[in-house]
């Protein structure tokens, strides 16, 4: 079969390997598509440090072709998305243990997207929201950030402001058709979209700030958002070290959280949700992008990396 191997800064080469081998209690699923991390981005333009060579794609989607002898919850023709950690599934075929794939529908449009929107549930859920909160979403106009204002907008549908900081003009006025959403454009730094919401909070800040998008400014600049004990949750995945102002953030009690987990339970239960989500009609397929053959997976990636708000994704 065909797999996709990343050697260093815009270096990945497809190569033949060998068809994974399918235990007692694994599935072996045939690749449909496969979507970019930014975690992967950063690594593919040299952000982010690779150490050795490196297999890489858990945003997965696909059909199970085998299962394995003491398998018998899932059967041989079920779409879903494989999990685990780590996973190579930028190549044709992927196994796991059963127990961590999560079906879907035939085909569901946006089903590539589930684990990202577990992600986006789980920043929600962990970050710890009450319904008179004032939100603000540091790069609320990517991907994730946008699937994180929706996943909030679902949960908490009443909140008196969410405030959307981004670059992307379309992604922002979509942003601001939305109830109670104020769309701030921050292409020139965050000092207006901070006299902003302190301005509009009679000069306390939000009670909650998630930051999307791990851009090493934005993180830095996101507790500047945040009320006196307010929380700042850390759902992006920053490249490398970003410097912030512990003097500021103690002196002001402001609780760091980071929206990062590794509980495997936990992230197969948010992913069944993102996946129950998806299939209830939340909406998510406008955030796949553009789309291309795995010997193109480079082009893919520099369409991640000039910054697509549209997720693009590798199809076998």
């Amino acid at each position: 079969m065909r797999g996709a191997t990343m050697f260093g800064p815009r270096a990945v080469e497809v190569t033949n390997w060998d068809i994974p081998g399918v235990a007692a209690d694994e599935i072996l699923v045939k690749v449909a598509q496969v979507a970019l991390c930014a975690s992967e981005v950063d690594r593919y333009t040299g952000r982010a440090a690779l150490t050795k060579p490196m297999r890489f794609g858990h945003e997965v989607y696909g059909q199970v072709v085998e299962v394995g002898a003491d398998v018998t919850a899932v059967q041989v023709g079920t779409w879903g998305v494989p999990y685990d950690e780590p996973i190579h599934g930028c190549a044709e075929y992927v196994a796991v243990p059963a127990r961590q794939f999560v079906p879907t529908r035939p085909g569901l449009a946006g089903g590539i997207l589930t684990e990202l929107t577990a992600c986006a549930i789980g920043a929600v859920h962990e970050v710890g929201v009450d319904t008179t909160d004032t939100v603000v979403i540091s790069g609320g106009t990517g991907t994730l950030g946008t699937l994180i204002r929706r996943c909030l907008a679902a949960r908490y549908p009443d909140l008196p402001a969410v405030y959307v900081l981004g670059r992307d003009a379309e992604s922002l006025a979509r942003a601001e058709k939305q109830p109670r959403t104020i769309a701030v454009d921050v292409s020139n730094g965050t000092d207006d979209a901070r006299r902003r919401v302190l301005a509009d909070t009679g000069g306390a800040g939000a009670a909650v700030v998630l930051e999307a998008s791990g851009a090493e400014a934005m993180m830095a600049a996101a507790p500047t958002f945040a009320r006196v004990g307010g929380t700042v949750g850390i759902a992006g995945y920053p490249p490398g070290g970003v410097v912030m102002d512990w003097h500021a953030i103690c002196g002001r009690a402001i609780q760091l959280r980071t929206l990062h987990w590794r509980d495997l339970d936990l992230k197969l239960r948010y992913m069944r949700t993102a996946a129950d989500l998806i299939g209830g009609g939340l909406d998510v397929a406008d955030l796949v992008g553009e789309s291309f053959d795995l010997a193109e997976v480079g082009e893919a990636f520099e369409a991640a990396a000039s910054g697509a708000i549209r997720k693009p994704v590798v199809t076998l």
